[in-house]
């Protein structure tokens, strides 16, 4: 894996490929000069043949959802099943980073070689577990399951503008074929490999396996009622309250871990990010930098810097007497904080089930996901 990191730091260093302007938007002055790639030879296709012409981008047909659907299977969208499948949907879209986090931790503690790892793509895993929990409520018929799909992410208002990866990649196939049919010519579109394509992967297979284990054999991180009076004994900063949630975060961190210490990285692509902990926090802060740097002048921890990260490690009393748990796979350890002190009030959303810090009535958390999904309830509700 060190290799491609290595590749990874120095192609950060570099100006983007030419073909950048177009594919992200980059000004030209800032992209590298047109090399031989396949990708950079198709923009000076397209230049040179397209200089100096005008087009109207413009069509009397919409884009119609009927041409991917399969005429002779009809939806009944206030069905128990269907409304089954939506519940599904809107839980895998909500999880799916989550899920996807883990699965990419299982895969980096694998006894497997660092080529065998980079062959099991944590994506894999994802959508082969997604399209097997949407074919078990169908039976295990991929046709019924893509209509289902299909009418989900395309004639429901609240999805239309979102990804659909999840159709795509599952169920691509069944698409195609659709889409032949309803052209009444099969030659039109030519069946392609992707990753929809049947898996007999014996690694994706362990990585599920061991992702399940996970989420089903969580561990309790014990928080012990010293702890607690150690965290609220300190002298915090004047105005820098925060450090004082920021703590106790890491302290649940620390726990879970083997070692007593958490890694926080900062780039984007470490798991445990200075961004991270100020969501953790909420209320849209951004104090866990500067935080940690106070918290270490307490000496209330002890941090050592690396390159790219640094390693915290909490200076907490041993544990006496046990005040509560928390499962190690908590979404939000800051929740239970503040769920044991009575300092702010936490409910349960009425869609997924997950606590949120509640403010006036609100009945379901700041997820968008949820938000369409209760307007999806109520559309259908009856």
């Amino acid at each position: 894996m060190k290799k491609y990191k290595d590749k990874y730091e120095q192609l950060k260093k570099e100006k983007p490929p030419y073909f950048f302007a177009y594919a992200k938007d980059k000004k030209k002055a800032s992209c590298k000069e047109k090399s031989n790639s396949n990708c950079d030879r198709i923009c000076g296709y397209i230049e040179k043949n397209t200089a100096n012409k005008k087009y109207a981008w413009s069509s009397a047909d919409n884009f119609d959802a009927a041409m991917l659907c399969n005429k002779n299977i009809k939806v009944v969208v206030k069905s128990k099943k269907y409304l089954e499948f939506a519940d599904l949907m809107y839980d895998l879209k909500r999880r799916e980073q989550q899920m996807i986090w883990k699965i990419e931790n299982i895969i980096g503690q694998m006894d497997k070689s660092d080529a065998t790892q980079e062959k099991i793509s944590r994506y894999d895993v994802f959508y082969d577990l997604c399209s097997k929990m949407i074919l078990n409520i169908f039976d295990g018929d991929r046709n019924i399951a893509a209509q289902n799909l299909i009418e989900f992410e395309y004639l429901q208002k609240s999805n239309i503008e979102g990804g659909k990866n999840i159709l795509w990649i599952c169920f691509g196939d069944v698409i195609i074929e659709n889409i032949k049919s309803n052209l009444e010519n099969g030659e039109v579109i030519p069946k392609r490999r992707a990753h929809y394509e049947k898996r007999e992967n014996a690694d994706i297979r362990n990585v599920e396996k061991k992702l399940e284990e996970n989420i089903n054999n969580a561990k309790d991180i014990t928080i012990y009622g010293n702890e607690l009076s150690w965290i609220d004994s300190l002298e915090y900063r004047k105005g820098c309250t925060n450090d004082r949630e920021l703590l106790f975060i890491l302290l649940f961190l620390t726990k879970k871990n083997k070692d007593n210490q958490v890694i926080i990285g900062s780039n984007k692509q470490s798991v445990l990010t200075f961004g991270k902990l100020d969501k953790f926090i909420g209320d849209g802060t951004c104090v866990a930098k500067k935080g940690i740097e106070r918290l270490k002048k307490n000496k209330a921890i002890s941090v050592e810097s690396n390159r790219n990260s640094i390693i915290v490690k909490v200076n907490s009393p041993e544990g006496d007497k046990v005040e509560y748990t928390i499962k190690e796979n908590d979404k939000n350890p800051i929740l239970s904080f503040y769920e044991h002190n009575k300092e702010r009030k936490i409910s349960k959303c009425i869609i997924c089930g997950e606590k949120f810090i509640k403010i006036g009535n609100m009945k379901i958390c700041g997820s968008a996901l949820c938000h369409k999904q209760q307007e999806f309830n109520r559309r259908n509700a009856g």
